[in-house]
């Protein structure tokens, strides 16, 4: 973070595209280490086309270090287990890697099967959601950033530069 925001501060009129092309990096970062992949466009089609399929309804299990929590929730075979990682850390007000996930055929790996689509996951009726003890909110970039007034400057300096998808990139980030 130090070292994006350092080449950052360094901006100079006519590298525009390196300073987006940080600023990106830096998003990117966050959205990583919040667990959020961009959806592939053929996830997206598919999910389109069989819409009408009738969702499954499946019981959500949070077995926790003090206690354990149960709901419900209703997917489609078509959906991605990223998208039902999203739905499971909205459902407890967790962050996305902030649990482990767990189906029928084993854990459900983030970086591996969250493309992945629920029907291909020999899905069960139950997952099971445990606590990540190496997860730490306050270790999240977005921390490191937001506690670091240089940072904000140096964003907000950038916002006032004549470049629109400069600018639309600063927007983005903050």
């Amino acid at each position: 973070m130090d070292r994006a925001m350092s080449l950052l501060g360094e901006y100079q009129e006519g590298t525009e595209r390196k300073a987006r092309s940080i600023i990106q990096a830096v998003i990117d970062l966050l959205d990583r280490f919040e667990g959020k992949k961009p959806i592939r466009p053929e996830l997206k089609l598919m999910a389109q086309q069989y819409g009408n399929f009738q969702p499954w309804p499946i019981q959500i299990l949070f077995r926790g270090e003090t206690q354990n929590r149960e709901a419900r929730m209703q997917i489609s075979q078509f959906e991605s287990l990223g998208s039902v990682r999203q739905k499971c850390a909205t459902l407890f007000g967790m962050e996305q890697n902030e649990f482990h996930m767990q189906m029928k055929s084993g854990y459900v790996d983030p970086d591996e099967d969250d493309d992945r689509y629920v029907k291909d996951h020999d899905m069960s009726l139950q997952v099971l959601l445990s606590p990540n003890i190496t997860y730490d909110k306050s270790a999240h970039p977005k921390h490191l950033l937001s506690a670091n007034q240089v940072y904000f400057d140096q964003l907000f300096s950038l916002l006032t530069k004549n470049s629109g998808t400069l600018t639309e990139s600063v927007w983005n980030l903050l």
